[in-house]
């Protein structure tokens, strides 16, 4: 064998060697909700929790609702009233026409008389004096018979219901069925042993008329096989609307900690339909929707201002975990640890228990793997890349079952890898996550 073929075969079978120990890393998605610690530890202090919703317009809805119905009962007392009078109303018209006809009757007697002397008197002048006065005087001396205008019998109106307006109250709800879907102080269970209370006041939803804008575009319209252009309206209904809310927490010895309105709930929301054809739109159905949209959010965001002080509320997340493909069975216990942490992860929040217990068994794995990296050797079983994948599973974990030291501890191995830009990003979020636990 020549020195040159002796040193392609020490090449050749160098890259052999370098490929039958190269490592394969996949990464998979996994997603789950680990649990969020509040600002505030107050586990010690209670239980139980009690949402309580306050609607304040509740009451001025009540007075409303009173003066309504008593007006409507005003209202049917008078035509009661009215319909009882009818028969005395009526007795006064007839006495009165009874009189009116008496006086007609005198009144067209003295009528009569006197049409009769003034006819008298006029059959008396002389023809020529009557041409003269209607020729030359142009006037018609002959009297005419005046009659009085008879009377006639009235007869009572029939009465109606006076209209009373209903009055425009706020919407009202099943307080206990918001609480029960909107509220919840995650951590705790309802009780009235040691509890917190915590009561939502609503002040009430208000929104401006509804105003209708035009915006005019210009649309091709084929007729044939002929297109031209033609402006078309678009109408946008718009209006403004809000739903102020406060929100106070007391311990169970009635100590006030937490007295809040929320300054975005006193800002007015705008809102503009889509542009339609049509210029009469829905404006009450839109209203309503609007309506019960803020309602749900507003509710949303108290829940979450409640648990980020004193929850332990679920938070989704999205997270990478590693594992090296495994063909020649080298790599059974990291395999054995991602299936245990990818479970583990989904369990957090349904059962804490059996997560903890194969978190707990997928961190065993891991650190006796990290512990036998091998930086300097390519062919190490554990070398830098297997090395960094392990450290990121580790950081995840550690960070879902709050173990902070562990997790600092994993970053600090990790900065005295040779990282990528992108996975130096990466221990730099995790950093941002331990530190705020």
């Amino acid at each position: 064998m020549t020195i040159k073929n002796l040193l392609f075969s020490i090449i050749l079978l160098t890259s052999f060697s370098s490929i039958s120990f190269a490592q394969s890393i996949k990464d998979e998605d996994v997603e789950y909700h680990y649990i969020q610690l509040p600002l505030i530890d107050v586990k010690s202090q209670i239980k139980n929790y009690n949402f309580k919703l306050f609607p304040v317009y509740e009451e001025k809805n009540a007075k409303l609702n009173a003066e309504y119905e008593a007006e409507k009962a005003k209202a049917q007392q008078e035509l009661d009233d009215a319909k009882g009078n009818i028969p005395a109303m009526q007795k006064v018209y007839d006495e009165q026409y009874e009189a009116d006809l008496i006086e007609y009757d005198k009144d067209v007697k003295k009528a009569e008389e006197r049409y009769a002397n003034e006819m008298d008197a006029y059959n008396k002048k002389s023809l020529g004096s009557k041409l003269i006065e209607k020729e030359l005087l142009g006037q018609n001396t002959k009297p005419y018979k005046q009659l009085p205008s008879k009377p006639y019998r009235k007869t009572v109106s029939t009465p109606y219901l006076r209209n009373v307006q209903v009055p425009k109250l706020h919407t009202s709800y099943d307080y206990p069925a918001l609480c029960n879907t909107y509220l919840k102080l995650h951590g705790f269970e309802q009780g009235n042993e040691a509890s917190m209370n915590i009561t939502v006041t609503l002040f009430g939803y208000e929104n401006t008329n509804p105003t209708t804008t035009t915006t005019q575009v210009t649309e091709l319209v084929t007729s044939g096989s002929t297109t031209r252009s033609v402006p078309v309206n678009y109408y946008h209904t718009e209006f403004s609307y809000r739903h102020p809310m406060s929100v106070m927490v007391k311990m169970p010895d009635g100590k006030e900690v937490l007295n809040v309105t929320p300054s975005e709930f006193n800002t007015y929301t705008v809102y503009k339909s889509p542009g339609s054809k049509n210029h009469q739109q829905n404006n009450e159905m839109l209203i309503k929707t609007a309506e019960e949209k803020i309602m749900q959010a507003n509710l949303a965001k108290i829940n979450d201002l409640v648990n980020s002080k004193y929850g332990y509320q679920p938070i989704p997340r999205k997270a990478v975990l590693y594992f090296v493909k495994n063909k020649d069975q080298k790599y059974n216990d990291l395999m054995d640890a991602y299936n245990d942490a990818s479970m583990g992860l989904k369990l957090i929040v349904q059962d804490e228990a059996m997560a903890n217990e194969k978190l707990d068994r997928a961190l065993g794995k891991w650190k006796a793997a990290f512990a036998e990296m091998d930086l300097s050797d390519k062919n190490a079983r554990i070398d830098q890349n297997v090395a960094i994948a392990i450290g990121f599973n580790l950081l995840e974990v550690n960070f879902a079952t709050k173990k902070v030291m562990d997790g600092l501890s994993v970053i600090e191995a990790l900065n005295r890898m040779e990282l990528s830009k992108r996975e130096k990003k990466r221990k730099e979020d995790f950093e941002m996550l331990f530190i705020e636990l």
